[in-house]
């Protein structure tokens, strides 16, 4: 049985001893299996017990999880983070609920966004440009909220309207605390919670207060809308019309920028060798000398570095961005540029943000994973195990000079010796020479019992200290072999809590080269110096 099953066990014994008085056998089961459901460790397990009544229902066992749920969800938010600290589940409840009065929300009207709804838990707000949907939609992972895009915000915008549920109450770390809404114009509603999931169930689907605000929103849309539920009631015409839509915003968009080069060229701007040359001049020249130089474009007609046009904003992961349109209007692709540092962090953030979305095990094989077990993350996570071990089962690490006397054999030693000092004392009264050698025979054999009594404790503090060091020193050795011995890479991502991102995405970074992850047209990366300085350019998307 590994050390881990041993723990186990041992949290069933001590609950089951404990409460055996208390609850009848059914009833101890039940609570075992409640606490197993709730956390494989069964962490909560004496807790469990000692505020349940002894008459305890299903019912009753059902409140306590959701409770111990609710405790876990904002327990680093609580100013009492050990739920041993608590008497009772209405103590709880009402540390819970003091911290959700705490984080009640004031939402705050800006310029750009119609408040379509609000009372005292909701507010219902439609953003009109992408600066307002950055803004409500703030702690969210809709991509109608990234700040360096507007693309996703202006397509949905074309087929309808957003509207965004914020929750004055709700705490942030519910994903429900925030809720999109997209209401085409054809009458499909799509939800999402703040983690850009789509939801059908849950949430507050069914009840009254959310009919409520629907009906503002029906109400908003057909005031301000009409035309647009009219058109696209006809799907044909409905198509047309965003076709014509992102038409004239790509031709608005290309109009503005031509403008702002216009200017940039009049003043020699992108010049490497103007002293007043602006900050764009370098990475522009890097882009160009790649798209001409290795991208295989060769004669590019009369255009030149002025031909490409600057995204509004840094990309992503805080590379400049450049879009070539050809002489005949055609778009050829964007590119990305930064020095080496700049482009390896942005690589960094790029595998980051997707480890983050899609998870490890999606991103890396699992033997490749492995290689990047953290020794110390691992440990920590273990180390409390092990110090209850050492601890609860002495016997099994240390020897009987590394440990120290129980209380029971303490005491027995300290009677033993009175015993024995009480037996002195009849010697000395004692005349007949028979009883004196009993006694003494006696005595003797008491002394005996003491001096060859073994420590039964705990180990001395210096022992525990010691092998709780040299257990630690194995699993920095070979933490892949010590998460296997305690079974605990036996599921699909188990490895995966123990990983040095960090290390493994340098790794990945110097294996593949910064290209494999940010360039998805064809992987390179192309090198190129202007006035002393290397650049890295990389075209992110054709």
């Amino acid at each position: 049985m590994s050390l881990l099953n041993l723990l186990l066990e041992g949290r069933k014994s001590d609950f089951l001893n404990k409460f055996k008085s208390k609850f009848d056998k059914d009833t101890l089961m039940n609570v075992l299996r409640a606490s197993e459901s709730l956390a494989s460790n069964h962490k909560f397990l004496d807790f469990m017990g000692k505020v349940l009544d002894p008459n305890v229902t299903p019912d009753d066992l059902e409140k306590l999880k959701t409770t111990i749920n609710d405790f876990s969800k904002f327990q680093k938010n609580l100013d009492r983070k050990d739920i041993n600290q608590y008497d009772s589940v209405k103590d709880i409840r009402q540390a819970i609920e003091k911290h959700e009065n705490r984080i009640r929300r004031n939402i705050k009207e800006i310029k750009g966004a119609d408040i379509v709804y609000e009372d005292d838990e909701f507010t219902v707000v439609t953003p009109k440009t992408h600066d307002a949907s950055c803004y409500y939609g703030s702690g969210t992972k809709w991509c109608t909220t990234t700040r360096s895009s507007d693309a996703h915000f202006n397509r949905y915008n074309d087929e309808g309207k957003l509207f965004y549920f914020l929750n004055k109450k709700s705490p942030t770390s519910s994903p429900f605390y925030k809720v999109a809404l997209l209401q085409k114009f054809d009458g499909h509603k799509t939800y999402y919670d703040t983690l850009d999931n789509p939801i059908k169930r849950g949430w507050i689907f069914g009840e009254e207060k959310l009919e409520r605000m629907l009906k503002q929103i029906d109400n908003y849309m057909n005031s301000q809308y009409s035309r647009e539920i009219e058109l696209f009631m006809d799907k044909a015409r409905a198509r047309q019309e965003l076709e014509r839509k992102r038409q004239e915003r790509e031709r608005r968009r290309v109009e503005e920028l031509r403008q702002r080069m216009e200017y940039i060229k009049e003043n020699n701007l992108w010049d490497v060798d103007n002293p007043n040359k602006d900050d764009l001049a370098n990475y522009a020249n890097a882009v160009w000398k790649a798209i001409v130089n290795e991208w295989g474009y060769g004669e590019v007609g009369d255009q030149t570095v002025y031909d490409l046009l600057p995204a509004t904003d840094r990309g992503d992961y805080g590379l400049y961005i450049f879009e070539w349109i050809d002489e005949n209007d055609d778009h050829k692709g964007w590119y990305g540029v930064g020095t080496e540092e700049e482009v390896h962090q942005a690589a960094v953030d790029r595998l980051e943000n997707d480890i983050n979305e899609n998870g490890l095990m999606y991103m890396f094989r699992e033997d490749y994973l492995q290689m990047f077990i953290d020794g110390e993350r691992a440990w920590n996570y273990f180390e409390d195990m092990y110090r209850e071990e050492l601890i609860e089962e002495p016997e099994i690490y240390f020897s009987e000079d590394e440990r120290k006397f129980a209380d029971w054999q303490i005491q027995w030693k300290e009677n033993t010796k009175k015993r024995i000092e009480k037996l002195e004392r009849e010697m000395e009264e004692e005349s007949d020479l028979e009883k004196l050698e009993e006694i003494d025979n006696l005595i003797d054999e008491l002394q005996t019992e003491i001096n060859e009594l073994e420590p039964e404790g705990p180990a001395t503090d210096e022992a525990y200290e010691q092998r709780l060091n040299e257990i630690k020193d194995e699993w920095l050795r070979d933490p892949f072999y010590k998460l296997n011995e305690l079974g605990v890479l036996n599921e699909p991502g188990d490895v995966e809590r123990f990983v040095d991102v960090r290390a493994l995405i340098e790794n990945a970074i110097d294996i593949d080269g910064v290209g494999h992850f940010l360039n998805f047209y064809d992987g390179i990366a192309y090198e190129e110096e202007v006035d002393g300085q290397f650049y890295t350019t990389i075209m992110v998307e054709e």
